[in-house]
């Protein structure tokens, strides 16, 4: 799987690892000309621009350090132990222990 990362000022556009530039609509590649694509921004100018100053405006995802929950019955994602101790009333210790909340 490959990690997708938006453009800043591009938003039509997608960074693929792997790939480089995709249409995000469609994820079609876009086709190279000297190291320059040729894109439209998001205030509708068309220019070409180079491969390494559209990297600098990709938005990379920032990783929380929290665990992700899941629970198992309901299907519900929690962001971090703490939000899903407060959502559901169970300690900590309880939801560590329980098989019906996945912990990842």
């Amino acid at each position: 799987m490959h990690n997708i990362m938006d453009i800043v000022h591009y938003s039509k556009y997608a960074w693929v690892d792997g790939t480089g530039v995709v249409t995000k609509d469609r994820q079609f590649p876009l086709i190279l000309n000297k190291k320059r694509v040729f894109v439209t921004d998001d205030y509708g100018t068309a220019k070409f621009i180079a491969i390494k100053t559209l990297q600098n405006f990709i938005k990379e995802e920032k990783k929380s350090r929290g665990k992700i929950v899941k629970c198992l019955s309901t299907g519900k994602i929690f962001n971090s132990i703490k939000e899903a101790v407060a959502s559901t009333g169970i300690t900590a210790a309880k939801l560590k222990a329980s098989l019906e909340y996945q912990i990842q």
